[in-house]
């Protein structure tokens, strides 16, 4: 079996269509050419910035790990004094393409790209385009849930 020495193209159309207070669910397409077969296609690394960290004018590719990550580098950021700002990084099969991303931080905005690995994960892409989201401050549930006062009953 020839293995082929062309990363794979970037996945496509990356998109966010449900959050909560600590995670959100993502989907994308595999990628529309990967110079290969789809098949050969290891893996998926989701990258989720807090927006904190994007604050000192955008993001780059790591020299080091080749994916997604803040003008300044990783590790902590002087911006996110309140909250524990923390890039999360999820490994996702090959053969699939939506994920569930938790442990966020409530009502913070997060950009997020994804990147496509073959070869047994030695070749990489180009990440996808990136979106942003935020999650929520309250969970859909707990909004609900709340109580609303009592109305004065009419003698």
């Amino acid at each position: 079996m020839k293995f082929s020495t062309d990363p794979p193209g970037p996945p496509q159309n990356p998109s966010v269509s449900e959050t909560g207070r600590t995670w959100a669910l993502v989907s994308w397409l595999p990628p529309s050419t990967d110079r290969g077969n789809l098949s050969a296609i290891s893996k998926y690394v989701i990258t989720a910035l807090p927006q904190a960290f994007n604050s000192d004018g955008g993001l780059q590719i790591s020299s080091e790990t080749g994916l997604l990550q803040n003008g300044r580098g990783s590790g902590s950021n002087s911006s996110c004094v309140e909250v524990e700002c923390e890039t999360h990084v999820v490994e996702v099969p090959g053969n699939e393409t939506t994920s569930n991303l938790t442990g966020l931080v409530p009502a913070l905005q997060y950009t997020l790209a994804i990147s496509a690995f073959s070869n047994g994960s030695r070749l990489q892409s180009a990440p996808s385009e990136s979106t942003t989201f935020t999650t929520l401050l309250h969970g859909r549930w707990e909004l609900l849930s709340t109580t609303l006062p009592q109305l004065p009953t009419l003698v």
